[in-house]
């Protein structure tokens, strides 16, 4: 049977820069709020990488502005992007962290 474990994740800084990982190749942050990470090892097929990114905020947010919305975006067998946006809808670069599961 297949056993999908974590595999794979990082701690992330707002610029992209890896404070922290395991089994992350690079980050590039490619605008305001749009990441795409890779890892070294690819998965059997695009839709067998599942990652998770959050957020890694410092505080409780105080307003819309503040708070961060999180998306992933699946792209091949060893990478894929992630999207940030405030509460109001901008595009924001943000500290997160992600997790990837895989076979």
């Amino acid at each position: 049977a297949p056993s999908n474990s974590v595999s794979v994740w990082a701690a992330v800084a707002a610029n992209g820069t890896i404070s922290a990982q395991q089994g992350i190749t690079s980050v590039v942050n490619n605008q305001q709020g749009y990441y795409t990470v890779t890892v070294s090892k690819a998965a059997p097929s695009a839709s067998s990488l599942v990652p998770i990114a959050m957020a890694n905020l410092s505080a409780l947010p105080a307003t819309p502005a503040a708070m961060r919305v999180v998306a992933v975006d699946q792209v091949t067998t060893s990478s894929f992007r992630v999207y940030i946006m405030s509460g109001t809808g901008v595009a924001t670069n943000s500290a997160f962290v992600v997790m990837v599961t895989g076979n």
